[in-house]
């Protein structure tokens, strides 16, 4: 079983005690959090993607994205 699939925000906020252990937040902080960072970064986007003077359309050099609860999650675990 990968690591995408042990660390997944689904399967950990099932588990209160081990999420405060890997982020060191509660799971009703972390999701304040991530409201908070979802809202301004969706913001982001929509400037940054919407500027006039682009070099490619949108969407150019896009890959696979990770959702971002996901990488939120990681960097918690990472402090």
């Amino acid at each position: 079983m990968g690591d995408a699939v042990l660390m997944s925000y689904a399967r950990l906020s099932k588990r209160p005690l081990l999420f405060r252990s890997l982020t060191g937040l509660e799971i009703s902080e972390f999701n304040e959090i991530y409201t908070e960072i979802e809202s301004r970064y969706n913001e982001h986007e929509r400037k940054r993607l919407s500027r006039t003077k682009r070099e490619r359309k949108v969407g150019c050099w896009q890959t696979i994205q990770t959702k971002s609860q996901r990488k939120i999650l990681d960097a918690f675990s990472l402090l």
